[in-house]
């Protein structure tokens, strides 16, 4: 197919999409469970993580999910993977069970892709089966010549016809896309007809957002700019902890190797949830499921994903799509593209790490381009900024902007301050639709307080009482002219939690008529309806995101009877009451580790002398990296001296090509960086040594076809990226000597343009020889 004729074609469907999407629904059954922003879906993944056989691992999820709490069973289904050859064995305990379950029919790479003979078998004889997963498709590949005589690549030929087999089951297909799936499937010419299949079953297709990586921003973006077009019905998020060793934070302040997903304090789940809601999202999957309720670390599950997922049902924070419609005037409409190359056109809007990201950055700002991922906008008073499909129909936006419109970051800013005029809100993320404002700590890896300020909020009850009335307990509360209805909450210490007990009362006195017996004490709340308003204002802590009703009170005062007591009035609550406490507890052991190791400079165990020398070094780190984002490579070969050497005997004309080598093939150069150590050890002779976590980033726009995209280049390939680094001074400047391990290391360069594990890291020796051991100089 000729790319004037794929242009014309995809001219075509933008004009039929609304056509095909209100045609097609009402030839496809129901489906199979309900989604909405009222009644949004949870979908926990069972990864059998003891290798467990099909049917032993089915029956191992059905006792899982009779453990999960009544609150939230109603909105949940199960997630397991089930392949061409176990499915049957896998699902049968689901459906003797009645429990319902999604089924994932490809691997986590996208391949192992279940035929469709199979699949249909599935949907007809599993009737508990909702839907289905589809995981890993990229859709980087835009070679035309694999394609079919309609310009379908076999990957998105498969996915069509499973999108539209589902949807005759009534079932629905959740596509899980992680980095720049998102935006590349909008944009690619060659996903058209796939986004006409997307509009015409818009019920039976949930996009979801897989929260890995440091793209999750303008993935979120785009999946809601689907939304917002009428793409698709819904959409969703997946929250997972993997994120933060994705991103190589060890702890907050610290970068670097041995990282871990179980490091993440629990807090992010709730930040990854909460960007969700906002946005529209309907639909929450959990694919980690060592932090469910069931897993080896549920802690995550306990402080912060079910207390989260009950205020979402309960305090109804999923925006519809008119609400966020009011709040999001302005969008981005990606441009379509036929090649990696013609790709960059929207990289420059939406990639921070790899590009400038002129969108993201005037939009949101960010703490560090590439080196720390940003999870959450930096500023809330623009809300977000939707990402539409280049076939997508522009919708009722005010303002659609194309790629290059904006020729930098300020000029989005100035675009965007027309349209949301700038809150004094505080430092923390503010930002209020439908019926939440939410409240969030925009650092992900620095401890620090923000200040925040909302100007109206529903005023809370305050100043009632609680008396014992023989076995009953009878609480009362003052009168307030704006108040509609009130709501009766009750806590038995230890919880933290309170549990509705009566909702949409219209008197100003409730009777508890069984409260616990015994020698427990009980707390009673109320909250309020209410057009009575006050200001808050507060501070919010690392880790610590908030999300506070316009239209209901929050609990800040409750009343505690003891065994002892027959009647007590009402105390404040600390922080920010039961808001507080749906947030608690952080991660205090962090905050010490933290605060003794800031993440830039870092001058610990230096005396005065010392500390000067290590400034000017410093100082020389930083115009390495600022030649390194530039591509100078004259800029950075400035920092190596003459006599430099490697600890493979290599100098600086090695450096000079490997560091060339870098620049001739990539794109967007990040320099990672902390200091660990310093040595003066050798400062008597001119040499001072600094142990840096140095990480150097790029990615090529393709790769040596031309039709797939480049994947991203990593130096230190190692993934430790600490190394020695001596300087001596040299015509009166700090200039690097000598580097341990090398830095460059053009065997890592070299090795990804080879086959995988044909050049593993190294030292750049041959033959090979085995790394030596790191100590201090």
């Amino acid at each position: 197919m000729s790319k004037g004729f794929r242009f014309m074609f995809s001219a075509l469907l933008t004009a039929l999409l609304p056509c095909l999407a209100a045609g097609a629904q009402g030839r496809f059954p129901p489906l199979a469970v309900e989604i909405s922003a009222e009644h949004p879906l949870f979908v926990f993944q069972d990864g059998n993580a003891g290798g467990a056989s099909p049917g032993a691992h089915g029956a191992g999820a059905v006792a899982h999910w009779t453990q999960l709490p009544e609150a939230v069973r109603p909105y949940s289904v199960m997630l397991v993977a089930a392949s061409a050859d176990n499915y049957r064995e896998l699902l049968a305990p689901f459906q003797q069970s009645g429990v319902p379950v999604v089924a994932r029919i490809t691997d986590e790479s996208g391949g192992g892709r279940m035929p469709l003979s199979r699949l249909e078998d599935l949907l007809s004889a599993f009737t508990m089966v909702r839907g289905v997963e589809v995981r890993g498709m990229a859709f980087d590949l835009y070679d035309p010549a694999l394609a079919d005589g309609e310009g379908v690549l076999p990957d998105v030929r498969w996915l069509m016809d499973t999108v539209r087999l589902a949807a005759s089951y009534g079932r629905f297909v959740m596509l899980s896309l992680e980095g720049m799936a998102a935006p590349r499937m909008a944009a690619n010419r060659n996903t058209a007809p796939l986004l006409a299949v997307l509009a015409e079953c818009r019920d039976y297709v949930i996009p979801v957002c897989m929260q890995r990586g440091p793209h999750t921003i303008p993935a979120a973006a785009t999946l809601m700019g689907l939304w917002m077009t009428g793409t698709v019905s819904n959409w969703g998020v997946a929250p997972d902890a993997r994120w933060y060793a994705d991103a190589r934070f060890r702890e907050p302040g610290v970068f670097g190797p041995d990282t871990s997903p179980d490091r993440m304090p629990a807090g992010f789940y709730r930040a990854m949830l909460l960007n969700g809601a906002m946005t529209g999202a309907a639909v929450y999957t959990f694919t980690r499921d060592r932090d469910l309720w069931f897993g080896a670390t549920p802690q995550p599950w306990t402080l912060a994903i079910l207390p989260t997922l009950q205020q979402l049902i309960e305090g109804g924070f999923v925006a519809r799509r008119d609400f966020a419609a009011k709040r999001a005037p302005a969008a981005l409409q990606l441009a379509p593209a036929s090649t990696p190359a013609e790709f960059e056109a929207n990289l420059r809007e939406l990639d921070l790490v790899h590009h400038q990201g002129n969108l993201i950055l005037g939009a949101y700002g960010a703490e560090r381009p590439g080196q720390i991922p940003e999870l959450v906008p930096n500023r809330g008073d623009r809300y977000w900024v939707p990402v539409l499909p280049a076939q997508a129909p522009q919708g009722s936006f005010v303002s659609v902007t194309r790629p290059g419109a904006m020729a930098t970051a300020a000029q989005w800013s100035e675009l965007l301050d027309r349209h949301h005029p700038p809150a004094q809100t505080g430092q923390a993320f503010v930002t209020r639709v439908g019926r939440g404002v939410f409240v969030m700590n925009t650092r992900e890896n620095v401890i620090e307080r923000q200040a925040f300020s909302i100007p109206d909020l529903p005023a809370p009850v305050r100043g009632f009482s609680a008396r014992r009335d023989g076995a009953a307990v009878t609480l009362s509360w003052p009168f307030r002219e704006g108040d509609v209805a009130y709501n009766v909450f009750r806590r038995v210490p230890p919880e933290t939690h309170f549990t509705l007990l009566a909702k949409g009362l219209d008197q100003r006195q409730f009777t508890d008529p069984a409260p616990p017996v015994g020698e427990q004490a009980v707390a009673y709340a109320v909250s309020a309806l209410t057009g009575e308003k006050e200001p808050l204002t507060g501070e919010a802590g690392y880790g610590e995101f908030f999300v506070f009703s316009v239209v209901e009170s929050r609990i800040a005062e409750e009343v505690q009877l003891t065994p002892l007591l027959a009647f007590a009035e009402s105390v404040a609550l600390p922080g920010f009451g039961d808001e507080t406490a749906r947030i608690t507890p952080p991660m205090p052991p962090l905050e010490g580790a933290a605060a003794s190791l800031p993440w830039w400079p870092y001058y610990g165990g230096l005396d005065e002398t010392q500390r000067s020398a290590a400034a000017e070094i410093v100082a020389r780190v930083e115009a390495w990296e600022g030649a390194f984002s530039t591509a100078s490579l004259e800029g950075v070969m400035d920092l190596y001296a003459q006599d430099y050497k490697d600890d493979s005997g290599w100098g600086r004309e090695y450096a000079r090509r490997a560091w060339q080598w870098f620049f001739e093939r990539c794109v967007g150069h990040r320099m990672h960086r902390q200091i660990r150590l310093w040595d003066f050890s050798a400062f008597e002779e001119g040499r001072v040594s600094v142990q840096l976590y140095a990480l150097f980033t790029g990615s090529p726009v393709s790769d040596e076809t031309g039709w797939r995209t480049g994947k991203p280049v990593i130096m230190p390939a190692d993934n430790i990226a600490e190394s020695w680094i001596t300087w001596a001074k040299r015509d009166g400047v700090w200039r690097i000597v000598e580097t341990r391990p090398a830095l460059p290391n053009f065997r890592d360069l070299l090795g990804h343009s080879t086959p995988p594990g044909s050049l593993p890291p190294g030292p750049d020796r041959y033959p090979a020889a085995a790394v030596p051991a790191l100590a201090p100089l």
